[in-house]
């Protein structure tokens, strides 16, 4: 069965913002695990840490002004670190490696998953 749209359509359509799945980082993070364990723990870290904010969050039942300071305050610096780190290491890695199939996939989409930070009614997926 053909979708109605596109994932990438999305992005096309007025009023309505993409917000990208870090789980789907996770995963091509996690393919690549046993050929680069460090880069990859590193990365799995990173996630783990925005995971925990936005739990933190949830499990403080935040109100949506709430939501929307603390990645001003706990995960812009997060993100920037990871972004950062992702374009240095891609400089230094063969793109057709497991990590570098998995970075060079999660720099594409990155502007997606980290949309959930534009508004504190967004949620991270």
């Amino acid at each position: 069965m053909r979708r109605l749209w596109s994932v990438n359509e999305l992005d096309n359509i007025k009023g309505i913002i993409n917000i990208g799945c870090w789980a789907h980082a996770h995963r091509k993070f996690e393919q690549a695990l046993e050929n680069d364990p460090v880069p990859v723990r590193y990365v799995m870290l990173k996630i783990q840490e925005i995971y925990a904010i936005e739990r933190k969050a949830t499990e403080g039942n935040f109100t949506p002004d709430q939501i929307k300071e603390l990645p001003e305050k706990e995960s812009f610096p997060i993100l920037e670190e990871f972004e950062s780190w992702l374009l240095a290491t891609a400089q230094t890695i063969l793109l057709k490696s497991p990590i570098g199939k998995a970075i060079f996939y999660t720099y594409g989409i990155y502007r997606k998953p980290i949309r959930y930070t534009l508004d504190g009614r967004y949620r991270r997926q």
